[in-house]
């Protein structure tokens, strides 16, 4: 049943973000880039979901060990991406800086392999994995990361679930 509230949760934010997006272009006027800014503002909700998600997969489950894996993830994938940020300083496609690597993109993939480490490969993750994709695309095509920004962010995320995350037992 779990699966099933993740899967639409996930959905269902996907679909939030577009429409409240699109409803914002229409109000303020501005029709310059309306597709780039949907997609970016998709991109940062679906940032923010897909923690949200793996958070209530771990409260569904009454998993306090996965929750605390979760939690452990984030914070080792927010230290590990900011100190290369603040080291290398590297300029973003759009002129700013602190480019490499990419914070959304290592969250989100971080928290997706926790899920998929922990609980194994079901349609909620995959699910969750597309959603991670869809965020690590919308950096580049909103032009706030280079592609190099997101492989690195990848691969922050999937090392940080890999030394966390321990399988969970299966219950009898």
């Amino acid at each position: 049943m779990a699966n099933k509230k993740h899967v639409l949760f996930i959905l269902s934010a996907l679909c939030t973000g577009i429409s409240l997006h699109m409803l914002d272009e229409r109000a303020s006027g501005n029709q310059a880039k309306p597709l780039v800014k949907s997609v970016e503002h998709t991109g940062d909700v679906l940032h923010i979901a897909l923690p949200v998600a793996a958070v209530a997969q771990c409260v569904l489950a009454a998993d306090p060990v996965g929750l605390y894996q979760v939690s452990s993830v984030m914070a080792y994938s927010t230290i590990c991406t900011w100190v290369p940020k603040i080291l290398f300083n590297h300029e973003r496609p759009n002129g700013g800086r602190n480019s490499m690597p990419s914070g959304h993109t290592s969250l989100s993939f971080a928290v997706v392999f926790t899920v998929i480490l922990r609980y194994g490969l079901t349609m909620a993750s995959m699910t969750s994995f597309i959603g991670a994709l869809f965020v690590a695309l919308s950096r580049t095509y909103s032009e706030w990361h280079h592609t190099m920004d997101i492989s690195v962010g990848f691969l922050v995320g999937l090392a940080c679930a890999l030394y966390v995350v321990k399988k969970r037992p299966l219950l009898r």
